[in-house]
């Protein structure tokens, strides 16, 4: 994962990133690739991410939603 942020407010970025990488029974298989953005919220408990991804390897694939909370 490669990822830049840039502060907007005091405690809210805007992020974009690109991920590579697979889970696999064999070397074989090919690398998944996917690139986003996103907004991440620091608060004092932890950071709140919301991010929108889209596959590079398969132009078909639906965009992604996702939320995380990390601590």
């Amino acid at each position: 994962t490669f990822e830049v942020q840039y502060q907007t407010l005091p405690n809210l970025y805007l992020t974009t990133f690109i991920d590579a990488g697979n889970v696999v029974a064999t070397w074989r298989a090919p690398i998944k690739k996917s690139a986003g953005v996103g907004l991440t919220y620091s608060t004092p408990l932890g950071d709140i991410n919301v991010s929108l991804a889209h596959a590079i390897h398969d132009g078909h694939q639906p965009w992604r939603l996702n939320l995380t909370y990390t601590n």
